[in-house]
């Protein structure tokens, strides 16, 4: 084997090595309720499940950090199974409700002390 056969097979080795720590990482991360809850604040982040039209430079940025996002989703998430995008979605879902509860107790306690 030449020597830079030799060392394109280190370099692929290498790499291969990576990409199985990174993926070994996803399926941690994606298996505990805190890391699908990070990720899915870098998904909202990068406005991912928002549409706005500013008409200007910012469009081009949303739709950039937009396409980080779906490229994640693409690469990382939805290899493992639909399940765990379904997870990400109720799991979102949940703490959108509590809260929602939770402004309207706190509304409901304000608007309490303001009559008293």
């Amino acid at each position: 084997m030449s020597e830079k056969t030799e060392e394109e097979e280190r370099e692929r080795v290498i790499r291969d090595m990576l990409e199985a720590q990174i993926d070994e990482a996803w399926d941690w991360m994606l298996r505990d309720p805190r890391g699908k809850l990070v990720l899915w604040s870098m998904l909202d982040k990068c406005g991912l499940f928002s549409f706005p039209h500013y008409g200007n430079s910012m469009d081009a940025l949303m739709r950039g950090r937009q396409q980080v996002a779906a490229e994640t989703l693409a690469d990382y998430v939805f290899p493992r199974g639909m399940k765990v995008y379904t997870d990400m979605l109720l799991e979102a879902e949940h703490r959108q409700k509590l809260l929602e509860q939770a402004m309207v107790e706190t509304d409901a306690a304000i608007n309490e002390e303001n009559e008293t």
